[in-house]
């Protein structure tokens, strides 16, 4: 069984994975996040340190929590090939000499 903190993380996982909310976006408030997943406050701010550790998220103070935006490479998985990653992403992978 999940725990509140764990339930909150995974929703807000969600709404970034869907698109509900998008890189630099406002995430619901602390309170918001209280009342919709019956949670206490400290659970909720625990789940969100969590996720700022993560680098999934960050913090203003006095503005609230916003989606932070994925390193440029970080889809990449290491020890997979380049030709496997650029197929992946539907191109074609090729090489050009640079002295031409």
């Amino acid at each position: 069984m999940k725990t509140k903190k764990e339930e909150i993380k995974k929703a807000i996982l969600n709404k970034i994975a869907n698109r509900i909310y998008s890189e630099g976006q406002l995430i619901d408030s602390e309170t918001n996040l209280c009342s919709q997943h019956g949670a206490s406050r400290m659970t909720v701010r625990k789940a969100l340190d969590e996720l700022v550790m993560e680098g999934v998220i960050y913090k203003e103070k006095g503005r609230g929590s916003f989606v932070a935006k994925k390193p440029k490479y970080s889809e990449f998985r290491c020890g997979v090939g380049f030709s496997d990653e650029v197929l992946k992403r539907g191109m074609i992978p090729s090489t050009k000499d640079a002295t031409l």
